[in-house]
């Protein structure tokens, strides 16, 4: 699967070109949205030389939609981040890759009340990992 983005002027966003939907496994269909801005995988910069870039590698259109969902927050952070780890499956991530990213971002990645849609405070140990990773690269 492939999806055609903008390059936006600040290096690090792109804008979805067209609509675009992955379906899973359970039938629920995942829309990525033309016009819908996304910067890539969350991934600290001090593991890019472990992971790769956020733009660099198979799991970049999971990550397209992973990361417009996680704005949306329209189902619950576990459904969207296990749509990640299926959406890199199809794109052809390696099953040990995926499941390590998937990892990550249950671990470290946004979580939200499905109700509200408002974010779950993190663990003291979960901020630590985040801080000193630098968050702005989150």
């Amino acid at each position: 699967m492939n999806i055609q983005v903008e390059w936006l002027s600040d290096g690090r966003t792109c804008r979805i070109v067209h609509d675009y939907e992955f379906r899973t496994k359970d039938g629920t269909i995942w829309f990525l949205p033309k016009d819908a801005l996304v910067d890539g995988a969350s991934i600290p910069r001090m593991l890019w030389s472990i992971s790769g870039s956020p733009m660099v590698g198979k799991y970049r259109v999971a990550s397209a939609f992973h990361d417009h969902h996680c704005v949306i927050r329209t189902h619950p952070y576990h459904a969207v981040h296990n749509m990640f780890w299926e959406c890199m499956l199809v794109c052809g991530v390696d099953r040990n890759k995926a499941d390590r990213m998937w990892w990550a971002v249950m671990t470290f990645g946004p979580k939200w009340d499905p109700k509200t849609g408002l974010d779950i405070e993190r663990s003291a140990e979960e901020q630590a990992w985040i801080d000193s990773a630098g968050e702005e690269e989150w």
